[in-house]
């Protein structure tokens, strides 16, 4: 951290934090948009019914219930579900 940075921020942390989030929940987190940014993006190239494009929606529809059972389940969620009880982020 910068000098200024030292000077400007305060250090902050989590006092519930419980460990590194779930590596296969974050890998999903990952994949999910990846997947559908890639269909999106080549859609009007490559086609809506390129065979790639559209099995980077259904790879990608097929992946997101696993995250939702995977941070449902995980001891360290990388997608914390309470988020979703928030009238503001929902």
């Amino acid at each position: 951290m910068t000098l200024a940075g030292r000077w400007l921020l305060r250090e902050s942390r989590d006092p519930c934090a419980r460990g590194i989030p779930d590596p296969t929940g974050a890998l999903l987190v990952a994949a999910i948009p990846a997947l559908l940014s890639f269909s999106v993006i080549e859609g009007p190239a490559w086609g809506w019914d390129n065979r790639w494009v559209v099995a980077g929606f259904g790879l990608a529809a097929l992946l997101l219930p696993v995250l939702g059972w995977r941070s449902a389940t995980a001891r360290n969620p990388a997608l914390d579900l309470e988020l979703f009880r928030i009238r503001q982020y929902g």
